[in-house]
């Protein structure tokens, strides 16, 4: 691949901490206001500089700008588009190598999905419900720190699009095997209990979360041959849940020790 395909280095995500900072800036009120005002604004103004960004953040105009507040789509637009999911708009930059994603913020403001749990019945349930732009930057953080396959986050434009990078991977035979192999490069850990049937456990930068939606469509192998998680919807662990249940205490316990005693193989050689 080209200079153009690198990413950022193994286990970090650079731009995660710039967009987490200039979101505590604008607050929770106002970041929303302003995510559903971009929204609502006229198709024809889409790519043009929108006075809400801070003036310090200049935009950015492609690839070779990668991370920044404020940028534009053009040049995504411009790339082979390819068969969009739930919650993202790929597109697939064939020179370089890698496919750029486009979240694109519903007209409530909510920008893709996160799991979510509550106790009903005396035991807990976990479904899914609408996530906040933050919640799915957050995601495409993790997945990239646990060991899925290596996530960037580009930017965010001028109307609040979140952007990802992922280098390009293929298709894998479904299956269990399949799942399973890309579940521990995360180091990843089934809860033995039924009520939580297909989540998983992670150990990422000290907490631990719980990881689901892993289908097929979320499993694919990179140019090694290593299947990867490609995308996947995440919570924290409540400490309730983890004081309460047996079987998720153990696999957090499980989770952390595989993590914190292991010496994961670096991603970054992946953008070489």
């Amino acid at each position: 691949m080209t200079d153009g395909a690198r990413m950022v280095p193994a286990k970090t995500n650079a731009y995660w901490e710039e967009l987490r900072a200039y979101w505590r800036r604008l607050g929770p009120d106002a970041a929303r206001e302003a995510v559903v005002e971009a929204h609502r604004a006229d198709e024809r103004k889409r790519g043009q500089p929108w006075n809400f960004r801070p003036d310090e953040m200049p935009a950015a105009d492609g690839p070779s700008e990668d991370g920044r507040i404020g940028m534009t789509t053009d040049f995504i637009h411009a790339l082979k588009p390819l068969p969009a999911g739930s919650e993202a708009a790929p597109f697939l930059d064939e020179e370089r190598g890698v496919v750029y994603k486009l979240f694109t913020p519903s007209p409530a403001g909510n920008v893709g999905w996160r799991l979510r749990a509550a106790r009903q019945d005396g035991k807990w349930r976990v479904d899914r419900e609408p996530a906040q732009l933050m919640d799915t930057a957050e995601k495409l953080s993790l997945i990239h720190a646990a060991g899925g396959l290596p996530t960037e986050i580009v930017g965010l434009t001028t109307h609040f699009d979140l952007v990802g990078k992922q280098p390009l991977a293929f298709e894998t035979e479904p299956g269990m095997a399949t799942r399973a192999n890309a579940v521990a490069a995360m180091n990843g850990v089934q809860i033995a209990d039924a009520d939580f049937h297909g989540l998983r456990v992670l150990w990422v930068d000290g907490e631990a979360w719980l990881m689901g939606d892993l289908h097929a469509a979320n499993i694919m192998r990179d140019f090694s041959g290593q299947d990867r998680v490609i995308d996947a919807l995440f919570m924290r662990v409540p400490l309730a849940m983890i004081a309460e249940n047996e079987a998720v205490r153990t696999a957090v316990s499980l989770a952390r020790r595989k993590t914190e005693g292991s010496a994961n193989e670096p991603q970054g050689e992946l953008f070489a």
